[in-house]
């Protein structure tokens, strides 16, 4: 007799009741179709492929504007300075240049700089002077206007001129300023200075300010000598001649002081 812990239960239930489960489905070890993948999985191939998109579009993007700035450096923005400061140096000093001198010969240049300037005329073109020019390093001014002044001091005693007090602090001329069209930038300024009429040693000194009037750089040139300027030949004199006419004959003067010949008379016969 069989023993059975539902009493109540027919034979096919108690088949049912011990019948084993089916085994629970596993995953397909082969790749899955590009149409089974999940939407996390779609959308990081769909961001891989627009950061790389974007990636080349940047890439191309400053290419260009490289070949932009290279032919057209003036379109580049400038970069913020990383020093501030200028530097004079290389003075060159050519002497007995007169105004009117200089001004024939660089007329166009110092219209360049300076177009309000006017030809010299009369004792003007005489005023002696010399030519100076000077090396300028300059950083962190780009665009900025930095005022160019000189000196005329005495080189023996290393103090300004007493007796010429209008040749101290005077503003460049024709380039009075300076202006860097970059934040490096590096230039040469030429200067006319006026010179006593008094022979010397002397020296100049040269100044560079901001627009703060907070001086960036100074320099004072190698002594240099004026001699004595020469004097120009005096007109000679002329004495006039009398217009009186002499009534005597064969005075040879007639009116106007012009002399004349008399015929000489044949006395042979």
């Amino acid at each position: 007799m069989n023993f059975s812990p539902f009493p109540h239960a027919d034979a096919a239930s108690a088949e049912a009741i011990v019948e084993p489960s089916p085994a629970p489905d596993l995953p397909d070890p082969s790749p899955a179709s590009p149409s089974s993948k999940t939407w996390r999985e779609r959308l990081m191939l769909g961001s891989g492929s627009l950061v790389g998109l974007i990636t080349a579009l940047v890439t191309l993007i400053g290419g260009v504007a490289g070949l932009i700035f290279l032919f057209w450096p003036s379109l580049r923005p400038n970069e913020e300075p990383t020093a501030m400061g200028a530097q004079l140096s290389n003075p060159r000093v050519e002497l007995g240049v007169t105004l009117g001198e200089y001004w024939d010969r660089r007329r166009d240049f110092i219209l360049s700089k300076n177009a309000q300037s006017t030809e010299p005329t009369g004792e003007t073109r005489d005023i002696d002077g010399i030519v100076v020019t000077v090396q300028v390093v300059i950083e962190g001014y780009a665009d900025k206007r930095n005022l160019v002044q000189w000196t005329l001091i005495d080189s023996e005693t290393g103090g300004r001129l007493v007796d010429y007090p209008a040749l101290a602090d005077v503003s460049g001329w024709p380039e009075k300023f300076v202006i860097p069209t970059a934040n490096s930038d590096q230039n040469t300024i030429e200067l006319w200075v006026e010179v006593p009429p008094v022979p010397g040693i002397y020296a100049l000194v040269i100044d560079l300010y901001d627009s703060k009037d907070i001086r960036l750089a100074s320099l004072q040139t190698d002594p240099f000598t004026l001699r004595p300027q020469p004097t120009p030949p005096s007109a000679p004199t002329v004495t006039p001649v009398s217009t009186a006419t002499s009534t005597g004959a064969g005075s040879g003067l007639e009116g106007g002081g012009i002399p004349t010949l008399e015929p000489i008379s044949d006395d042979s016969e």
